[in-house]
């Protein structure tokens, strides 16, 4: 309680003081706090201060609760009971320091880091429940993200400096990938024995140009005393559902045999990406500019060539080579032409779902 006056109108000139307003006054002194001295008290009603409560030097504990609408410390304090801010409490300068073995709770609310603040965590930190975060999430050192009940949404980019670890594997939300930043270009490499051998248009009889060395995996031209049917390699599915771009196609290839004579036509090799009906779509063609050259070498476009774009949701995805058009003759075991593998250069924003 607040002290009344002992004489509210105060005390005229000559006036009687009387012996119960001593008593009050001695009471009152009795009562207050020693500014000079200081003291054990033990109020019998919390002390309530409605204003602004500036302290410049303290230093010392609370054993019970503490309620502040407002309190500036400039020191240090200690509070050995509950703290309660019925307002805001601010921390303007220096560090605000949890050294406790206990928990920092927040139990309702938010826990918020907001406008140019940062949030790091420089040691072990435990999400048990969800986080939600709409702004960017920056790991510097390697992030343990592991089972539980925990669950993290962040709407911002996540950026992990080492190598984070998912302990109960990596979910992505519903029509969400995995993407680079910046698109980033890498080749791809596989046989172009994936798919079948070459039929003729009639469709009923195999065309005799073609074996498959059953010991080294790959696919020859063995006869070219007709300008053959092409040899069609399907690779299907290598990307999920990713769309690419492909951006430089070539085949490696090697001519066996003593090799000669005046090419009759271009020995060419094409990659397509169509729709469903092959009916429209882009290619780039490879050209082997030495097909009499008798050991490894590559295809390749003339050129720079122009991308073509890959969405296997919506684009079949198929290669042709056009056969060998050298002008010697392949007998099929002195002299014939290998088709060994494709290489492929892609760029993509996004490794996608395999």
């Amino acid at each position: 309680m607040t002290f009344s006056r002992v004489n509210p109108l105060g005390w005229a000139l000559y006036e009687v003081l009387t012996s119960a307003q001593m008593n009050a006054l001695d009471l009152n002194a009795s009562r207050a706090i020693d500014g000079d001295q200081g003291g054990t008290y033990n109020p019998a009603n919390p002390i309530n201060i409605n204003g602004t409560l500036n302290v410049t030097n303290l230093s010392g504990s609370m054993g019970g609760s503490a309620v502040f609408t407002t309190l500036q410390v400039t020191s240090t304090s200690q509070f050995d009971g509950s703290v309660a801010f019925n307002a805001g409490a601010y921390v303007n300068s220096g560090n605000f320091t949890f050294q406790s073995t206990g928990d920092l709770n927040v139990s309702h609310g938010r826990l918020r880091v907001y406008t140019v603040a940062t949030a790091e965590f420089l040691t072990t930190t435990t999400f048990e429940g969800t986080v939600n975060s709409t702004a960017d999430w920056n790991y510097s050192a390697g992030a343990l993200i592991y089972s539980g009940t925990a669950a993290v949404t962040a709407g911002g980019a996540w950026t992990f400096t080492n190598n984070p670890t998912f302990t109960n594997g990596l979910r992505l939300a519903n029509n969400k990938e995995i993407y680079y930043s910046t698109t980033r270009t890498w080749t791809i490499l596989f046989p172009f024995a994936i798919g079948g051998g070459p039929m003729n248009e009639s469709g009923t009889t195999e065309h005799d140009a073609y074996r498959f060395n059953d010991v080294e995996g790959y696919w020859f031209q063995k006869d070219n005393t007709t300008y053959p049917v092409p040899l069609w390699c399907f690779p299907q599915g290598l990307w999920g559902e990713t769309p690419i771009s492909i951006t430089n196609f070539k085949v490696n290839v090697e001519p066996v045999g003593s090799l000669s004579g005046t090419p009759s036509g271009d020995t060419y090799a094409a990659i397509y990406s169509k729709d469903k009906t092959f009916d429209s779509g882009n290619s780039i063609i490879a050209y082997d500019t030495t097909p009499n050259v008798a050991n490894d070498h590559q295809m390749v476009p003339t050129g720079t060539p122009t991308p073509i774009t890959y969405n296997p949701s919506t684009n079949v995805l198929y290669i042709g080579f056009f056969g060998y058009a050298g002008g010697d003759t392949l007998n099929g075991s002195t002299k014939y032409y290998s088709i060994k593998s494709v290489e492929l250069t892609v760029t993509t924003n996004s490794k996608g779902v395999y």
